[in-house]
């Protein structure tokens, strides 16, 4: 009876895999041509021993074989700090803390947040992570609006905190004699975009009025209580009709006007003076008086000219003329011519 002696399998090492890569079926014939099986079921998530049992009928012995199964790493990066919409975003590291290096996808986007996908190169036992970077979207600073000003008005400093807390600084300076755009600039370390404000300055109307004429002294006149523009206002001192005054305008308040001026003559009053005509006879011709005094005052006479009585004619100055009216009497004679 002859005993062979039994032989041991041998096959050739599985390279060590990576947690999770495809591991072949192990082969089910040794390096010396012996069939078997091996068990447990291949398992590519854990170092494993598998052991080989030969088919019967074969002098051959039961043999093993670990394969190792590395585990595969989690690649870490430093986070990301949020950003503001738009702000320079810096490429993202290609070689993670521990070392291992891969790309990322998909490009880095400052206009949104995104998660970014690490994808580590093939030859390393490491898996894909991700990264989210925030990118916060920029507020819109609120003010109030302003009303119009008038040139030269008081021009209040404009607020450095809108009304929804964004922080900042105004250009230009304040300018209260023209109409300007001021540009409002965040400081750096807020999320917002910058803004702006027109302010309106309207230019100043200088009031017209019609010049009053000269009146006489003790006259009456009025000023008016609006200029030819439609500016509204009062005037001061009160009315003087005794003497020549000048009288300021102010307009009232909430209108673009400045203050104007008007004086009002006051002229003396002048009695008219005329030469005395000569006593006539009864029925004599009386001629007509004059109608303009020695001091160029115009006018007219009454009652009617009567040369059959002595009679006091009286002269009136023609309209507007407020001066004292004299009288001139014409003597009529009884006695022979």
């Amino acid at each position: 009876i002859n005993v062979a002696n039994s032989t041991t399998p041998f096959f050739d090492q599985i390279p060590p895999i990576c947690e999770g890569d495809s591991l072949n079926s192990l082969p089910t014939t040794s390096n010396e041509g012996i069939t078997g099986a091996w068990a447990p079921a291949l398992n590519n998530t854990l170092t494993t021993t598998y052991t080989f049992t030969p088919d019967s009928g074969q002098c051959a012995l039961t043999t093993t074989m670990t394969v190792s199964v590395n585990p595969a790493i989690t690649p870490v990066f430093t986070l990301v700090d949020p950003i503001c919409e738009g702000d320079t975003l810096n490429a993202l590291p290609t070689i993670s803390n521990e070392g291992i290096t891969g790309t990322w996808s998909p490009a880095v986007n400052n206009s949104t947040t995104t998660a970014y996908t690490f994808t580590p190169d093939s030859d390393q036992c490491a898996i894909s992570s991700s990264l989210t970077i925030v990118v916060n979207q920029k507020i819109d600073p609120i003010f109030d609006s302003i009303d119009s000003i008038c040139e030269g008005d008081s021009l209040n400093t404009l607020p450095t905190t809108s009304i929804n807390g964004i922080n900042g600084i105004w250009s230009p300076a304040l300018d209260n004699t023209m109409t300007t755009e001021y540009s409002f600039t965040p400081d750096s370390d807020q999320c917002a975009n910058p803004a702006s404000v027109i302010i309106t300055v309207l230019s100043n109307t200088t009031p017209t009025f019609n010049q009053l004429d000269p009146i006489c002294r003790g006259g009456s006149f009025v000023l008016p209580s609006a200029s030819n523009e439609g500016i509204t206002g009062t005037w001061s001192p009160a009315i003087e009709n005794s003497i020549t005054t000048e009288y300021t305008f102010t307009p009232d308040a909430g209108q673009c006007a400045t203050e104007a001026a008007m004086t009002v003559a006051v002229q003396p009053i002048t009695t008219p003076t005329f030469t005395q005509v000569d006593p006539i006879c009864v029925g004599a011709v009386l001629l007509n008086l004059p109608t303009v005094s020695n001091n160029n005052i115009p006018g007219t006479w009454s009652p009617a000219l009567n040369n059959t009585a002595t009679t006091t004619y009286t002269f009136t100055p023609t309209a507007n003329y407020n001066g004292n009216v004299p009288t001139i009497g014409y003597t009529v004679s009884d006695g022979t011519a």
